[in-house]
């Protein structure tokens, strides 16, 4: 239900702009030195007014800066990355009870290489997410960030659990 009710605001949401430049068009003045093809007596229905005006783009040009939003979206991504990187090497200090389940082996082990890769991950995301705005899919950038944030989420999540499961045990 709830999906439901968010997917009807998101359709509403996108189709107010639509809207108000149908209303903005229809209050626009008519533009000087255009000549019209029709001619308005006394009662000319109001319809034909609106063709007599030259139509306006009313295209708003999105700026590809980055908002606060993007910006937000973006930096939750760098701790994220970091809490990663150390419940991972504090998790592989005890290699009899923990082990890497995504990343080689080779890469985890090596504490410089694994810093640099999720460094690495952090600017590459940066730079997919600037060009996806700047090719006006910043819808697509948010939710491509949402998605690789909900996931890291989970395996940060999980790597702790793992861990405060390991200490009580002990």
């Amino acid at each position: 239900m709830r999906i439901l009710i968010a997917l009807l605001g998101m359709a509403g949401l996108s189709v107010a702009p639509g809207f108000a430049q149908e209303v903005e068009l229809l209050n626009a003045p008519a533009a000087a030195g255009t000549a019209s093809s029709f001619v308005f007596g006394e009662g000319a229905p109001p319809v034909a007014a609106v063709f007599a005006v030259a139509p306006q783009r009313l295209e708003r040009q999105r700026s590809s800066a980055l908002g606060v939003d993007d910006w937000l979206l973006l930096g939750a991504a760098a701790p994220l990355r970091y809490f990663d990187y150390r419940s991972t090497v504090e998790a592989l200090s005890e290699p009899a009870r923990f082990h890497e389940a995504e990343l080689p082996s080779a890469l985890v082990h090596n504490h410089a290489g694994f810093a640099g890769f999720e460094a690495g991950t952090v600017v590459a995301n940066y730079y997919v997410y600037r060009i996806l705005a700047r090719h006006h899919h910043r819808t697509v950038a948010r939710w491509g960030q949402v998605i690789n944030l909900g996931a890291l989420w989970w395996s940060v999540g999980h790597n702790y659990r793992l861990l405060s499961e390991d200490a009580g045990q002990r």
